[in-house]
């Protein structure tokens, strides 16, 4: 896997999916706000460049060159933290909201980002073999699909419990 992708947000979840992707080849960068804040006094950026993460300088900066972008951030924080990334996001980008937000939050973080056009599904041959090497297919009972929520609710199943 040569993927290059971005996490908005390095916590926990951010941290352990990411391991998980890095094992698999990915190129990884991130960006949260807690990186410059005093009272994390650095901690949570050097996890990040211990497990060898390219830190952005901002989201716009983290998301401008990925494939695929993780939003990983506090439910408080979602809307902000897309916002933040718009000026970065690019057309055919697939932008991952995995926070557990409110579904109404969701339809304003996903209007935001439709008006980018980043793709929800992937579409070359690369981001296929890694949304088959999760198991995404199967999980989808082997068919395709276009619905953006289902195959996100897919993804989130597959990076929960592993492959097949």
């Amino acid at each position: 896997m040569t993927e290059r992708i971005a996490f908005i947000g390095f916590g926990e979840a951010g941290q352990t999916i990411g391991r998980g992707l890095l094992a698999q080849g990915a190129q990884l960068c991130t960006d949260d706000i807690l990186f410059d804040d005093p009272a994390d006094a650095g901690r949570l950026k050097q996890a990040a460049e211990s497990l060898g993460v390219a830190t952005a300088r901002d989201h716009a900066d983290a998301v401008g060159d990925a494939e695929i972008v993780f939003l990983a951030v506090t439910a408080s924080s979602s809307l902000q933290a897309t916002l933040s990334c718009l000026p970065g996001l690019k057309k055919g980008q697939l932008f991952l909201d995995i926070n557990s937000v409110s579904p109404q939050r969701k339809i304003e973080t996903a209007a935001r980002v439709a008006a980018i056009e980043p793709l929800m599904a992937a579409a070359t041959a690369a981001r296929q073999q890694w949304l088959a090497d999760l198991g995404v297919k199967e999980r989808l009972g082997g068919k395709k699909t276009e619905d953006r929520a289902e195959l996100i609710d897919a993804i989130r199943d597959a990076l929960r419990k592993g492959p097949g």
